[in-house]
């Protein structure tokens, strides 16, 4: 059995605003049968995406199995000038596919073409083993741990930009 074969295309804010009312962002689109996530989680991401908006976008992404949107990834926050941070997430029913490997390796491909971006973060949770496997396989490392009141013990980790490989012109 061969593994699906994704699509990542940029969401804008307005597409958000649309996953959040229960609509597909696009004409052509179509949402899974679960939904994606919490109608509210979804605001909460548009809001992000609107309030990044001015400083770099495009700024979130859906992944694709033909025309069904599957899994999101998005920025959370810009760190610092050139840092960003990243969340994740997979429909209900559809983890496990690689939705959420695909939808990073998309962000991680657009920053390597993006001057503005040099390094992504992320973080998971102690316990969250296929999160870590996601970020692993997309080559983050570990830099930290952290504990936070409402996601509790955090590890943290971090993915750079590749250097520039040299034309070998003068």
């Amino acid at each position: 059995m061969s593994r699906a074969s994704f699509s990542t295309r940029s969401l804008t804010t307005d597409g958000f605003n649309r996953l959040a009312a229960g609509k597909p962002p696009e004409a052509g689109l179509e949402l899974p049968a679960g939904g994606l996530s919490p109608p509210e989680v979804l605001a909460m991401l548009a809001g992000i995406s609107g309030s990044l908006r001015e400083s770099i976008e495009p700024n979130a992404w859906m992944v694709l199995d033909h025309n069904r949107i599957i899994a999101l990834c998005s920025i959370t926050r810009l760190v610092e000038p050139g840092v960003v941070n990243i969340g994740y997430g997979t429909a209900p029913g559809e983890e496990g596919r690689g939705a959420a490997k695909a939808a990073v390796a998309g962000v991680l491909a657009w920053s390597r073409e993006d001057d503005r971006i040099r390094v992504v973060v992320a973080e998971t949770g102690l316990a969250n083993t296929a999160s870590q496997r996601v970020l692993q396989a997309n080559g983050f490392q570990v830099v930290g741990e952290r504990s936070d009141a409402e996601d509790g013990d955090l590890l943290c980790w971090r993915w750079d930009k590749p250097a520039e490989r040299s034309s070998g012109g003068a």
